[in-house]
């Protein structure tokens, strides 16, 4: 029985934890009024506390969020990501995003997740404000935005509750794998400074058909 959501989020300016609190959120509301059972909520910026991430099991769902870099994972948040267990928690893998394109970067967080363990059941990609990219996402998550977030956590909690089988204690369904595209991207010792690195994430706008909307799949 899901009784716990645990929420993971690489967020140096903050707009991957307003992502990450809204859909843990809505998570939470939706399974307490569908199954009935009370939820705990807990939060770990591994970010800022990289060491106190908890232990998972198959009766916690887990919300792993992280910004996007030039198309992949930050390589700190890879890092810490290489030292979690899953243990079969179904997950929600989140990547924000300020450029056109979020690249690899969700296909990337989507296979990681799955080889250390986790059971990703969806996984989304939404618009945030980052450092060193145009004006055009300095506001966001917007309304729209939000709205996006909050629909995207609704499905994702009606497949929790169809994989859980809260109804009938014990009856679970092995999820089937989400088709989100992409590839694995490779990561090479960066040497690139800031001011260079805002460079290349605008570079990475003139490169993709994204046009700054969030993406997901369930």
């Amino acid at each position: 029985m899901i009784n716990r959501i645990v929420g993971l989020h690489f967020s140096p300016r903050g707009g991957t934890a307003i992502i990450t609190d809204q859909i843990i959120n809505e998570l939470a509301d939706r399974i307490a009024a569908e199954c009935g059972t009370e939820i705990s909520c807990e939060t770990y910026d591994i970010f800022r506390r990289p060491l106190e991430i908890p232990s998972f099991d198959q009766d916690t769902i887990a919300v792993v969020a992280v910004p996007v870099r030039v198309g992949k994972m930050p390589v700190p948040a890879l890092k810490v990501l290489e030292n979690v267990e899953g243990s079969g928690a179904m997950t929600i893998a989140v990547v924000s995003y300020a450029t056109r394109s979020y690249g690899n970067a969700l296909y990337e967080l989507y296979r990681r997740a799955e080889d250390r363990g986790f059971k990703v059941i969806g996984a989304g990609a939404f618009v945030t404000e980052h450092s060193g990219v145009s004006e055009v996402t300095l506001k966001r998550p917007d309304l729209k935005d939000m709205q996006e977030i909050v629909d995207f956590a609704n499905i994702a909690a009606m497949k929790i509750k169809r994989l859980a089988g809260c109804e009938i204690e014990g009856m679970r369904v092995k999820p089937a794998p989400i088709d989100v595209a992409g590839r694995m991207p490779v990561h090479r010792i960066s040497r690139l400074s800031p001011k260079a690195a805002a460079v290349a994430e605008r570079t990475m706008e003139k490169l993709f058909r994204h046009q700054n909307e969030s993406e997901w799949y369930v």
